[in-house]
């Protein structure tokens, strides 16, 4: 896990449990939340044209959009889950406090948002 469970529920998380092909966010809604996968299997696609174009497949321990969660961007992606997937989700102002007070959490925020772009 990126950031400890117990720690994001002192910062108003809840799980919540995606069944398989279950919408998580689409693109272009407003991204209110932080997400991290608990347990399950989450593609990131688009769809153009009727043709899906898978760009990423996440598992647990994983965040997704999670730059999201610190700007006033829309999601450029969606979120499915494969099979039954929990995520943790924590309020987006809830987030932003939680990195500001925990320096490490910050600094994990921001190695994973690192990585994440070299990735690409």
């Amino acid at each position: 896990m990126l950031i400890n469970i117990d720690l994001l529920l002192k910062y108003d998380a809840v799980e919540e449990v995606f069944s398989p092909s279950q919408s998580i966010y689409s693109v272009g809604e407003e991204a209110l939340h932080y997400y991290q996968i608990k347990s399950g299997l989450i593609k990131l696609n688009h769809i153009v044209q009727n043709e899906e174009s898978i760009q990423n497949i996440v598992t647990a321990g994983d965040t997704i959009c999670d730059l999201m969660a610190l700007t006033d961007e829309r999601f450029p992606l969606n979120a499915v889950a494969v099979k039954e997937t929990t995520v943790i989700k924590v309020p987006k102002y809830r987030f932003k406090e939680l990195i500001k007070k925990q320096s490490g959490c910050f600094n994990k925020t921001r190695k994973t948002l690192s990585q994440k772009g070299l990735s690409k």
